[in-house]
Order: C-alpha cells, then structure tokens, then sequence
C-alpha cells in the first residue's frame, strides 16, 4: 500500500487530476460553508423556540457557530465521499491511461446517474452505521481513544469499500469476483483506515479524497507491497 501511496501522489503531478482536485476542493468548500450556515441558522432558531436565540447576542452566535463548526467537521467525510463520487471515474481514468493503459481500454464510462445514486447509497450507509454505533461512541467517551478509534474502524470498513466500488464500477466487475486486480478485504480495510485518518487532519483532509481514489486504482492493478 505504502508504493501505492507514493504513486497516488506522483498523480497529482497529472494535469487531469490537478483539475479534478481543484474542483473537487472548491465544491466541497461550497457545501461545507453552506451547511455550516444552515446548521447555525437551524441552530439558532432551536434556541429561539426556546426564547433563547438572538436575544442572547454574542453567546448566540457563539453557541451556533460552535454546534455548526463541530457538526460540520463530523459530517466532512460523507460530504467529501459523495462529492467524489462526481469526480472519482475521471481520476480513474487518468490513472489508468498513464500507468494501466491495458485496462483504460477495456473501461466502460459509468452513467453520472448512476454514481450519483451509488454516492447517495454510500452516504446514507455511512450515516446509518455511524447511529447504530452510538452507543458504542458513547461507551468510549469514558475512554482516552475508544471513541475515535471506533470510528476510525467503522468507516475505515466503509470507505474501502467505496474506494474499491469506484473502479469496479467503471469495470463492471462484481467486488468479490476473484479477479487478480481486485484488493483483499486487509488491504481494502487498511486503505479505508488509512484515508480516514489522514481526513482527521485539518486541510490536509481536502486532498485525501483524491489521494484515496488514486491510491485505490493502484492497489487494483498492482501486486500487493
């Protein structure tokens, strides 16, 4: 994985996955400012029901653009994910032209409907996890690291899997067909771990989508490391 790595960042000296990145970070931008703004705005009409709201001046603004800010964060890696859905085929098919062009040719382009209704299916299984694995979260709170090493586990499972589901798709190849290219389920796990623990890093965070789709297409067409 670590070669695999490596390589994803040489990508990025590929001018098509430049784009994509450029594109993919503004976009994401744009929703995370917008929900920030809606969770705040939402935030403070939840206290003026309670005849809070406004009227407590500064602490309102405070209380909402700290409730906003957390939410936001934890919310970051489904919005990156579904977003990357929009972009992941194209970064696939840059790779793959420039290292695996055996495998760019026999490609089929996926329907952008299509992706769109797999990013949404990916987002909601991972919110659905994430709320059968509350009571777990909070149990851990008790702990130093339980909490987010529960939650690096949980969605390290998931974002493999949706890292590998983004070239096998433009493959049209079942996940588990037993084909030489596909990952094992370590490899898939330790890459979904990997990626979700460097999107813990603050803006460092924006380029690993990128980073995991092109790390993930190299892992597929490449021995293990």
């Amino acid at each position: 994985m670590i070669k695999s790595i490596l390589l994803s960042l040489s990508s990025l000296n590929n001018k098509a996955v430049r784009r994509i990145l450029v594109k993919s970070i503004l976009l994401t931008l744009a929703v995370l400012i917008a929900l920030a703004i809606g969770l705040f705005l939402g935030g403070d009409y939840l206290l003026s029901l309670w005849g809070w709201g406004m009227d407590l001046g500064t602490w309102s603004y405070l209380m909402g653009l700290i409730m906003g800010s957390l939410l936001t964060w934890f919310l970051f890696r489904s919005v990156a994910v579904l977003i990357l859905w929009m972009f992941a085929d194209d970064i696939v098919e840059a790779i793959e032209w420039e290292h695996y062009s055996h495998s760019a040719l026999t490609a089929t382009k996926p329907n952008w409907l299509k992706s769109l209704a797999i990013g949404l299916r990916s987002l909601l299984r991972a919110i659905l996890y994430n709320l059968l694995a509350l009571p777990l979260y909070l149990i851990a709170l008790f702990t130093v690291l339980g909490t987010p090493i529960i939650f690096l586990i949980i969605n390290g499972l998931l974002l493999g899997k949706e890292l590998e589901e983004m070239i096998v798709l433009r493959h049209q190849s079942p996940i588990d067909s037993g084909d030489s290219w596909a990952m094992g389920k370590f490899e898939r796990f330790t890459l979904g771990f990997a990626m979700n623990a460097a999107m813990m890093i603050p803006f460092v965070n924006f380029f690993i989508p990128v980073i995991g789709v092109a790390t993930a297409t190299h892992m597929m067409h490449r021995p293990i490391q």
